[in-house]
């Protein structure tokens, strides 16, 4: 994203009716919506006010966003723990926070499941019969943040054993 000029970058209404805009279209970490504040052109400290009263409204709260957006994440992705809490800090929610909210959102049975699902998928497409097919499968899921373990519950279930040769 470019850096643009705001129309009256001094103009601390002018900052707080972009906020609430941004806030309409879809809710936003704090760091993510200072961040684009900020690219648009208005001043630091105009910036960190209007956070700072949208966060003692409530109509922005970090812990409430990364929740939902982890809800969200989980309803309609095959994705592990380590990829939520990236796509978290992502969005500006703090590392710690994200990483707990992560945790949280499924356990290890859960995610050991979607990666199982995961690996399904990927083999109907993407034969996995022998030891390359093996290692492009484990990188697969490894990229959508999965643990080694469930990974390795995820090979074994898709019938590609670690025996098979080239």
């Amino acid at each position: 994203m470019r850096i643009r000029k705001a129309r009256s970058p001094a103009s601390p209404e002018a900052a707080r009716v972009a906020a609430l805009r941004m806030l309409e279209r879809r809710p936003h970490a704090e760091r993510e919506l200072a961040r684009k504040l900020v690219l648009r052109g208005y001043e630091r400290e105009t910036v960190d006010g209007i956070v700072g009263r949208l966060r003692e409204t409530g109509l922005l709260d970090d812990e409430k966003f990364a929740r939902d957006f982890a809800r969200w994440r989980m309803s309609g992705s095959l994705e592990g723990r380590g990829i939520l809490a990236m796509r978290l800090v992502a969005r500006g929610v703090p590392r710690k926070l994200a990483e707990e909210t992560a945790e949280a959102a499924m356990t290890n049975e859960e995610e050991a499941d979607r990666a199982v699902t995961a690996a399904r998928k990927y083999v109907k497409r993407h034969p996995a019969d022998d030891a390359a097919g093996r290692r492009k499968l484990y990188s697969f899921l490894a990229r959508r943040g999965f643990p080694p373990e469930a990974i390795r519950r995820a090979v074994r279930a898709t019938g590609v054993t670690e025996g098979d040769s080239d």
